[in-house]
Order: C-alpha cells, then structure tokens, then sequence
C-alpha cells in the first residue's frame, strides 16, 4: 500500500537502479577476487531474482523499524499507523424511543500496516468490524494523511435482533503537524447512518 503510493515511474526508477547498482557492484566483486568478468544479462536476471527473493522479503519486515529509526519518511510517505487506537463513535442516528442520539460509543481500532497493504479492525461493545479494501490519500503540503476504506460489520449475537449484519465506508485522517497520535474520521453505514471517530494511540509497550 505505501508502495503505491508512489508513481509507476518512481517504482520502476527503484526498481531498476536497485537492480542495476547490485548487478554492476557484484561485477566489480567479481572481478576484483577472480580477474574474469560475467555476461551482463545473466548477472542482471540472477541479481533481479536476488532483489525478489531477498530484499523485498527484508524490506517488507524492516518497514517499520526503518520508519521509527527515521520519522521524517513517515511525512515523506506515510505515518506508521500499526498498533491499537482508543476513541469514541460519535452516531447520527437517533433511538426513536428518545428522540435522542445515543451517547458516545467506546471503541478500540487496531491497525496492522505494511509497506504493501493495510488493513483496520474496530471494536465496541456490540460489534466487530474489518475493513475489506482500503486506500490511502495524502496531502503532503497541508501534513494530512488519510486512510480509506471499504468494512463489513458484524454485530454480536446479543443485539442482531435489533442491528444486523451491515456494511459502510469510512476514513481516517491525521495531521502530522499537530499531533501524530490522533486520528479523527468519519463512517457511512449502508443503513443510512453516519458519525464521526475519534482515537488516540495506546502508546507501544513493546518499543
């Protein structure tokens, strides 16, 4: 996911010169310890199957500790969001047995992140919810960074009499320069509800 963020030029530029520098730096290993030389096609296709079976595997579980040793690639691309969030659903809806909307409801987000993909998960006392597809959108210039995406809700056996199944869209937004451990978004139901979120990130016990 945070790879695509990048353009399609870009990703073939690192594509190729990460190719391109292994393939001639090995040459030049070569060379240097054997005095003969390798035909150049057969050291690029053998150091382009090298990047896929070793770097990209690396960077996939390096994502993070590379973004936490350096924070300014998180405003350079896309903040770390991994870990869990606590807040509050604040709903539009109104109980039509009081005329009122409900107060607002605790909920705890789990975000699990990676250089290639991100999914989020949201719970309350109610229900459980998983996103199904998601997009991420920045604007870098204004410090916000956001994250779409698509869920599907499933209620708890204990209230499906009264809220079943059901799905929705929603997003989440952070603006780096105030304050990176906040997000604030809002949800769409396909029940012709909405409402607002609001989380803060239970700090990382782990480190």
């Amino acid at each position: 996911m945070m790879w695509a963020l990048l353009s399609k030029r870009t990703q073939l530029i690192l594509a190729s010169s990460t190719v391109l520098v292994c393939a001639f730096g090995l040459e030049m290993l070569v060379q240097f310890f054997t005095g003969q030389s390798i035909h150049l096609i057969k050291l690029i296709s053998a150091v382009a199957t090298a990047v896929l079976l070793v770097l990209v595997p690396a960077a996939y579980f390096l994502f993070r500790q590379i973004l936490k040793r350096w924070p300014i690639l998180q405003k350079l691309t896309f903040p770390d969001l991994n870990g869990a969030w606590e807040g509050y659903l604040t709903t539009t809806w109104v109980d039509p047995e009081t005329g009122n909307n409900p107060e607002p409801i605790p909920a705890t987000v789990r975000i699990n992140q990676t250089l290639f993909g991100i999914h989020v998960s949201l719970e309350t006392d109610e229900s459980v919810s998983d996103s199904a597809q998601e997009v991420l959108e920045t604007d870098r210039k204004a410090g916000k960074y956001r994250v779409w995406y698509r869920y599907d809700n499933s209620p708890k056996a204990a209230v499906r009499h009264r809220s079943p199944n059901h799905g929705g869209l929603a997003f989440l937004e952070m603006h780096w320069e105030k304050d990176s451990n906040l997000l604030t978004g809002r949800y769409f139901t396909d029940r012709k509800t909405t409402g607002d979120i609001t989380l803060r990130r239970v700090p990382d016990m782990v480190g």
